[in-house]
């Protein structure tokens, strides 16, 4: 699987890690770790066709410039188990960003997941996945909740992560905005 993705940066990244810690002390919630860093999801499929890919993301990034998002509210996704995570608000630079990373994607990605197209994609940060148990959930969304999250933070980057057949995660292939492929 190959997605595309912006870490967060610190202090944020070290907060969302101490809300990791603390669920799965308080929830048993600890899959989220095993598969991830703090960020936010772009896009996502099966794998890239790498060759034109890099170029096009390189191209991309330089053409954009650094951005602010804000990020707030514990929320949830239903499913199986839930899924908690902190919510991101949509802004035109957020969605003008999205829009041109879909459409580099898209004929390039063997079997991209449509929750990422441009008319489902709900941008978040995701804190549980996995093995929240429903009966945990409004206990969890209240401990989440009681910290007051409204964080303005800087996205600058993305990356390309990497999750092989046996859950190994890399990621591999940065991204600056307004410059282009750094590594």
């Amino acid at each position: 699987m190959h997605a595309l993705i912006s870490t967060l940066p610190k202090p944020y990244e070290d907060q969302v890690l101490q809300m990791w810690d603390e669920l799965e002390e308080r929830f048993g919630c600890k899959y989220v770790r095993t598969a991830t860093v703090p960020h936010f999801t772009w896009q996502l499929g099966e794998r890239y066709n790498l060759r034109k890919v890099l170029l096009l993301l390189t191209q991309a990034a330089a053409e954009t410039e650094p951005f602010d998002i804000i990020v707030q509210s514990a929320q949830y996704f239903p499913g199986q188990s839930p899924i908690v995570y902190l919510d991101i608000i949509k802004n035109p630079a957020l969605i003008k960003a999205h829009l041109k990373i879909w459409d580099i994607l898209q004929d390039h990605t063997a079997e991209p997941n449509m929750l990422y197209s441009p008319a489902l994609w709900h941008p978040h940060v995701t804190l549980a996945v996995q093995d929240l148990s429903w009966e945990d959930l409004p206990k969890a969304l209240a401990f989440i909740q009681n910290k007051q999250i409204e964080w303005r933070v800087t996205i600058d980057q993305f990356s390309m992560l990497r999750q092989d057949q046996n859950g190994a995660v890399t990621l591999e292939h940065h991204f600056q905005l307004g410059k282009g492929q750094i590594r």
